[in-house]
């Protein structure tokens, strides 16, 4: 996530899957994100509320399925690749390669490491401990783990669209937001 910021709408934190505002409580917060000015304001005119509307708590959402990379921990031990030192891609003559071994990370991650490497928030879960599934709302497809942070706020609605439209507007009792959709 960004680190909150001020906006005209209000105080907002987002990633790239959810955007969420609530109203100013007067602290201090950091300026827009270059990336993100006028977010607020672009996506209520791109994503307008939907015309029907779910009741979040009513999802039933599938069991969270653990991790496969990290067991649920959220966070891997990870080390400099032995094949690239670290580099993420190799020379061989006058060609430059991505590693194979590292995908082009310059890590590799494991669940056991040295007590000096350092832990990071699992590539394959981004952190969250559990694989990535989709539940149909609608008609659209959402991240089950969203649908669920959205099933903790008090009275929150979502207005689905159809993913090629991008955001679905939700709203909750103090504040509202923008949910992406995903594929399958």
């Amino acid at each position: 996530m960004y680190q909150p910021w001020r906006a005209d709408a209000g105080v907002v934190c987002a990633n790239w899957h959810i955007l969420i505002c609530v109203p100013d409580a007067a602290g201090e917060f950091a300026e827009e994100p270059v990336g993100m000015v006028r977010i607020v304001e672009r996506l209520t005119v791109k994503n307008p509320p939907g015309i029907s509307v779910t009741n979040v708590a009513d999802i039933a959402l599938p069991e969270a399925k653990e991790c496969m990379e990290c067991s649920g921990a959220g966070e891997c031990w990870s080390e400099d690749c032995t094949d690239c030192d670290g580099d993420g891609e190799f020379s061989h003559g006058w060609h430059t390669y991505q590693c194979k071994n590292c995908e082009g990370q310059g890590c590799i991650t494991s669940l056991h490491g040295a007590e000096a490497s350092p832990k990071v928030g699992c590539p394959r879960c981004d952190g969250k401990g559990e694989d990535f599934q989709s539940v149909n709302v609608g008609p659209v497809l959402v991240q089950r783990y969203y649908l669920q942070l959205l099933q903790s706020l008090p009275q929150c609605v979502l207005h689905p669209v159809d993913c090629d439209s991008g955001a679905s507007y939700f709203r909750f009792e103090g504040g509202f937001g923008w949910l992406m959709g995903c594929r399958p």
